[in-house]
């Protein structure tokens, strides 16, 4: 099943079902080596709007992303890492992140991560 979608979905839906979603983060580290950019800032941004937190999710995503990273666009590696600081990855963690990836988008997606900017 697409972890990333699902995680999306009911972050918006049951925002505090925290066995969800450590269920969910459970089930992360199995997809992770066949996570595509776009499956990176889903999970990540429907973590980042659910309550529920967990460490090792927020260690593992940029380890794994960081390995990838030139397969992402300025567009999703922003929104990337813009919602790993919503989930409490640190400044320096961040600062890293920017650094690594492609330069910060000049101009608003149009699409991204399977959603419509908002305007």
């Amino acid at each position: 099943y697409d972890v990333a979608r699902v995680t999306e979905i009911f972050s918006r839906r049951c925002p505090e079902d925290h066995a969800l979603f450590s269920t969910l983060c459970r089930h992360l580290h199995r997809h992770l080596g066949f996570f595509e950019p776009v499956d990176f800032v889903r999970f990540t941004r429907g973590l980042a709007a659910a309550e529920y937190r967990d460490e090792r999710v927020t260690h593992a995503l940029p380890k794994w992303a960081q390995k990838r990273h030139k397969e992402f666009s300025p567009h999703d590696w922003d929104a990337f890492v813009t919602s790993l600081s919503k989930l409490g990855a640190s400044d320096a963690r961040q600062s890293q992140l920017r650094d690594m990836g492609p330069p910060a988008p000049s101009e608003p997606a149009t699409f991204s991560g399977g959603q419509m900017a908002v305007f």
